[in-house]
C-alpha cells in the first residue's frame, strides 16, 4: 500500500476512534437521564457546577456533529488527493 494511503488510513482510524468514544459518552449519558427523573438528581461536572445535564447533553451533541463534519471533510480530502495522484500518474 502506498505511504500516502497508509497515513490517511491511520488518520481515519484515529478519527473513527474519537467519534466512537464521543458517541459512547453521549449514549451513556442518555441512559442515565432516568436517574435525574427518578431520584431528582442532576449530574454536574466538578469544575462547572453551573452547567446542567441538559446543557452538557447539548455540548456533547455539538461535539459529535463537529467530529462527524471533520471526518467527512477528511474523507473528501482523501478522495480528492487520490484523484489528483491518479491524474498525475503518481
Amino acid at each position: 500500500m502506498p505511504n500516502y494511503l497508509k497515513t490517511k488510513t491511520q488518520e481515519k482510524t484515529r478519527a473513527k476512534a474519537v467519534l466512537e468514544q464521543a458517541v459512547a459518552v453521549h449514549l451513556a449519558f442518555r441512559e442515565m437521564l432516568h436517574v435525574k427523573r427518578i431520584w431528582n438528581l442532576d449530574y454536574r461536572l466538578p469544575g462547572q457546577p453551573d452547567v446542567s445535564s441538559d446543557q452538557l447533553s447539548f455540548i456533547v451533541q455539538v461535539f459529535i456533529t463537529l467530529v462527524q463534519f471533520f471526518i467527512y471533510f477528511e474523507l473528501e480530502s482523501i478522495t480528492a488527493t487520490q484523484r489528483t495522484l491518479c491524474a498525475t500518474g503518481g
